[in-house]
């Protein structure tokens, strides 16, 4: 992945009109406000609630952070961009854009996979040691340190400089001298880039929901069998698995959906860099497409980490004072709806607000 603010190569002639422009421009609005309120509001839920701050919700936070920091950063300024013929912005933004959004990217994605990690460790591996604050805090910061490193060829070599071509200012990747050697380098780059930064997490990701989804599964069938149990009890567990693998199912889909077409648009563009000749008919059209398509994975997130979860709208509802009223009534709901509640949290790997010890005595 190499310019994330701005087509990166191939650029072909595209007529921005004045409704299509304020069409992308609300599009991106949207997003940039449906990210900062779902992210803001999951972030202040688990920072509030003590009870929610668990190792998977750290993850959560931290991963609402980079989707955060990705809206303010990559949303406004793409647009701005991509409707110009040269480049308007600041210089510095040049290289500060590009470096901030790709290591947002790469927090996000490797979040994601930690949150995998731990979700097929706690399932698959209940016996392992338990993962403590400190190291869930140090992996955290490992994940952001990795993600500097890793972009910091962007914030090096990114630069303006003019097309001799277009006679225009540009917002592009300088590599070391020599046309041969930028070319290879670049190619380079963008391959690494798109290996460490979409098909790993999507292999570690996928391969992980897979075994927990088909654990899930198995321990549902060995349960169903036993004439012990209820048949409501037998019912929670049904209905509690097929929500949970809808939530993995979904996780997975929507992380490949978001970030294979602007991945696969930059490593294309910048494997035909050294090509003249090559030119992607509305090329400036199908980035931003593309790029519309990555941000808004800012906006998915948050539903399905959090809002699909009772636990988290619970506590929700503690912190918005017109909501107390009408959640009064969750207390007297009984010890099912308690035994429940923390059934499902824990089976999401969100807080356990309910104890069945202190609900039995109740």
């Amino acid at each position: 992945m190499t310019n994330v603010t701005a087509p990166p190569c191939g650029e072909s002639t595209f007529e921005w009109g004045p409704l299509i422009q304020t069409v992308v421009f609300i599009i991106y609005g949207v997003i940039i406000i449906l990210s900062l309120f779902g992210n803001t509001i999951v972030i202040l839920v688990i920072l509030r609630c003590k009870s929610m701050q668990s190792i998977t919700n750290l993850f959560i936070t931290n991963l609402a952070v980079s989707d955060l920091l990705m809206s303010l950063v990559a949303a406004p300024f793409t647009p701005i961009a991509a409707f110009s013929d040269t480049w308007v912005l600041p210089q510095f933004l040049c290289k500060l854009l590009s470096f901030t959004m790709g290591v947002s990217v790469y927090v996000s994605t490797l979040t994601s996979t930690a949150i995998a990690v731990d979700r097929y460790l706690v399932i698959v591996h209940p016996f392992f040691s338990k993962m403590r604050n400190w190291m869930c805090g140090t992996i955290i910061a490992t994940i952001w340190a990795i993600a500097t490193l890793i972009c910091l060829p962007l914030a090096i070599h990114q630069t303006t400089t003019v097309d001799p071509v277009l006679n225009v200012t540009i917002c592009t990747e300088s590599w070391p001298p020599g046309e041969s050697r930028q070319v290879k380098l670049l190619i380079i780059f963008s391959i690494l880039s798109f290996v460490f930064q979409f098909v790993a997490p999507s292999v570690v990701i996928s391969f992980c929901y897979f075994y927990v989804s088909r654990l899930l599964r198995t321990r549902r069938q060995q349960k169903l069998g036993s004439r012990f149990r209820s048949a409501q009890k037998q019912d929670l567990e049904a209905r509690r698995h097929n929500k949970t693998n809808r939530m993995l199912i979904a996780m997975v889909v929507v992380f490949v959906v978001c970030w294979i077409p602007l991945n696969a648009l930059s490593i294309y563009s910048d494997t035909k860099a050294n090509d003249p000749e090559f030119t992607i008919p509305y090329f400036n059209a199908i980035f931003v497409t593309c790029h519309i398509i990555a941000m808004s994975s800012a906006v998915y997130n948050p539903l399905l980490y959090a809002w699909l979860s009772e636990t988290f709208r619970r506590h929700l509802r503690t912190l918005v004072p017109r909501w107390r009223v009408k959640s009064s009534s969750v207390g007297a709901l009984g010890a099912a709806t308690a035994i429940d509640a923390a059934a499902e949290a824990d089976e999401y790997g969100l807080s356990i607000p309910f104890r069945t010890d202190t609900v039995s005595k109740s």
